[in-house]
């Protein structure tokens, strides 16, 4: 009989640097809670928009406010729409918190608002940005955290022969 040699058998088993366990860790828990926020913001603008309602609202002027550029000491100004909308049988005057120094809008344009019926003092403008630019940014830089920290991890893995 042909007698084989045992073969040796090697286990391999991973350890992770504590050092990297830490960043990896950091990076994926980041991530986590920002992915967590973006959920929770996406799910209020859904809740918000299904049931908001759409109102035309018209720029009848431009508030306006000074600023000061602090790097070289000058001075701007920034102009927000004032709208006025009409719904329920009732007018409302809406001005909006976004001034910019040359106004996307002139008098007379129409701008899409979207208001809660219960309360209809309270509308915003209806654009992608106001209704969905927070979700977006939170969720990106989530996924972009967690998946360093778990590139982070993985990496870093140190194999030891047994």
């Amino acid at each position: 009989m042909d007698e084989k040699e045992p073969e040796e058998e090697f286990v391999v088993v991973t350890r992770t640097s504590t050092v990297a366990r830490i960043i990896g860790g950091v990076f994926s828990s980041i991530g986590i809670i920002l992915l967590i926020l973006a959920a929770y913001f996406g799910n209020r603008s859904y809740t918000f928009l299904r049931t908001a309602v759409s109102v035309p609202g018209v720029v009848k002027e431009f508030t306006q406010q000074r600023m000061r550029n602090t790097r070289d000491n000058t001075f701007y100004t920034l102009k927000a729409p004032v709208l006025e909308y009409h719904y329920n049988g009732r007018d409302y005057t809406y001005e909006s918190p976004y001034g910019t120094t040359e106004p996307a809008y002139r008098i007379g344009d129409q701008v899409p608002l979207l208001l809660d019926p219960a309360r209809p003092d309270k509308p915003d403008e209806d654009s992608f940005v106001n209704n969905w630019f927070v979700t977006l940014l939170l969720g990106s830089i989530g996924l972009i955290f967690a998946g360093v920290g778990m590139i982070v991890i993985r990496a870093f893995n140190k194999p030891n022969i047994l």
